[in-house]
Formats: structure tokens, sequence, C-alpha cells
């Protein structure tokens, strides 16, 4: 089994060095970036963008955490700074790896969002596995072959919706699931065509990849006919359309039905606020619980290769003086 093999690599302690992290995902990176014409490419397609706009998308979310991962070395011992009022005192950090790690993110998690985890996993000294159960994109696709490519099957491997997965045993598993929706907020001063076209582009395009598609979308009952209008003309379909029901537009009565409706959500795994009144879309978001947000905007972004790192190691702290 590949477990045993990626068993046999942790315990032996090569994950552990530098030297071994550094060759193996510093040719996963030096693959990224010889095909960053392939890779723009792919972005164009699966997002029907400009080049230089996906140029941009390659850089931040693609390239850079590689680049993180094959350089950065984040497992070193560090200082503790003193704190008042005991300043003599300091002390050391220590970080190890989890172990063998399985990562079977939310289906509705965008690739671009878990491939940092993997990385990151992977730059702490985990043998990984990344199981992907989110929609399959062109990016996602060759991605996955290039880093199944460049780095050992003893350390770590991505497996697509549908593939075996070759960890019985992990130590840790990253398996979050979150039970709320995904939900838009339309309030009366909201720009209804732009927004509508948002939120198809996040549904036809950005899913699976960079984006989530919205579950359910509330907006004051007289103008649900309205917001159901633009997005059918965006969408390009029939009023009749069964697609249709995969957007469920809900009119509401007023802020307090609205907060009522929210409230019964719970948190929400996205959450999207179309408002020209910056104060109002803020307020909506800041009070509800969710994991990604965006006002006016379904460009969501990812945590932080140190978040993700931070997760993926045990700390230790040794006092001295």
């Amino acid at each position: 089994m590949a477990d045993e093999k990626m068993r046999e690599l942790f315990l032996s302690g090569k994950t552990t060095e530098r030297t071994y992290r550094g060759e193996t995902l510093g040719k996963l990176y030096a693959d990224v970036r010889a095909k960053k014409n392939d890779i723009v490419g792919c972005l164009a397609g699966d997002l029907g963008r400009p080049a230089k706009e996906c140029a941009f998308i390659y850089s931040s979310m693609i390239e850079k955490p590689v680049r993180i991962a094959a350089k950065k070395d984040w497992t070193k011992w560090r200082w503790l700074a003193p704190v008042l009022p005991d300043v003599i005192t300091t002390g050391r950090i220590y970080r190890k790896p989890l172990g063998l790690v399985l990562i079977e993110a939310d289906p509705r998690e965008p690739f671009l969002f878990v491939f940092p985890r993997f990385l990151a996993s992977l730059m702490a000294g985990n043998p990984t596995v990344l199981s992907f159960r989110g929609r399959q994109t062109g990016t996602g696709a060759f991605l996955t072959d290039l880093a199944n490519a460049a780095i050992p099957a003893e350390f770590g491997m991505i497996v697509s919706e549908g593939g075996e997965i070759p960890m019985e045993e992990p130590d840790y598993v990253f398996a979050e699931e979150y039970p709320g929706r995904v939900c838009a907020v339309f309030d009366g001063t909201a720009d209804y065509d732009r927004g509508a076209e948002k939120l198809v582009h996040a549904w036809r395009r950005m899913e699976g990849l960079n984006g989530v598609k919205p579950e359910i979308i509330f907006c004051p009952a007289s103008m649900r006919t309205a917001l159901v209008k633009q997005i059918d003309k965006w969408a390009r379909r029939a009023p009749d359309d069964p697609e249709g029901r995969k957007m469920r537009v809900v009119g509401v009565g007023g802020d307090e039905e609205l907060a009522e409706r929210l409230e019964a959500e719970g948190e929400m795994f996205a959450l999207y606020v179309f408002s020209n009144e910056d104060t109002y879309a803020l307020k909506i978001a800041l009070e509800r619980p969710y994991k990604y947000a965006g006002v006016n905007s379904v460009t969501l972004r990812s945590p932080s290769m140190k978040a993700y790192f931070n997760e993926a190691v045990t700390s230790k702290t040794i006092m001295m003086r």
C-alpha cells in the first residue's frame, strides 16, 4: 500500500530535512514556471477572462504559494519574544510535522484554495494526500498532473473525485464540512444587472477553481422578478429552464425578515452582499458567521500559506532565561 511507503518515508526522518523538501518542491516550482503559458491558457479557458487577467491569477494564486513552499523554511525553531513584565524570560518555539495527512475538503471548496493547504502540509514535512472532491476544471487537472509528476508518490499526491485514496491510516485528517449554504443578499440600492452577472460567472466559470456558486439569493420582494430576469439574461436560459432551480431567489419583506432568514442559515459557507451602501453591506457581512465573504464581489480569498502551515504542525514552547 502507498501509505506504507509514506509511513516508511516519514519514520526515516527524510521529510524533516530541508534539502529533501526543497529539492522536491523546487522541482514542482520549476515546472510551474516553465508551464506558465499553459497554465494561463487553462485559466483563460476555465474563467473566460483575458490572458492578462489570468496571468495575475497565476502569479498570486498558483506561482506564489508554490514558490513559498519551495523557498521558505518555517520548520526551524524561532525565538519567542519576551513579554512584559517578565522581560528577562524568553523561549524557543519548536515545530514538528503531524505525520501522514489526508486532506478531504468540503466539495464546494475551490481547487486553488485547497492546493495551497496541500503545499503547506508538504512544506511542514507531512506525507500528504489531497482528495479533491470539487468540480474538475482544466486548470485543476493540469496542476494535478504537474504535482503528481514532480512529487514522489510516497511523499504526496492529489486524487480527483472518484479516484482511490491511497491512505488508509492517516495520522491527521483535514475534513472540513460546512453545513451552511452559500448565500447572496441584494438590497434595494444594488446594481442588479452587474450583480447578476457576477453570480452567474461564479456559478458557470469560477466554481471549482477560485469561486463558489450561490445556493440561495435573498432580495427585496419588490425586486425579485427583476433580479430573476437579469440572472436568466446572463445565464442565457429560458425562464422555464429547469437549470434555474440551481439559483433560488427568495423575496423578503424587509430587514427584519432578512435577519431572520440569515439567522436560520447558521454558519454559512460563503456570503455575498450586493449594495451601493457600504455601511449596510459591511453590517450584514460582519454580523453573520461564514467561512468566506465578498461585498459586491464573488472573488474570494483563501487563507494564507502561513495559516495553512501552522495547522500542519504541532508547536511546543520551551522557556528559558
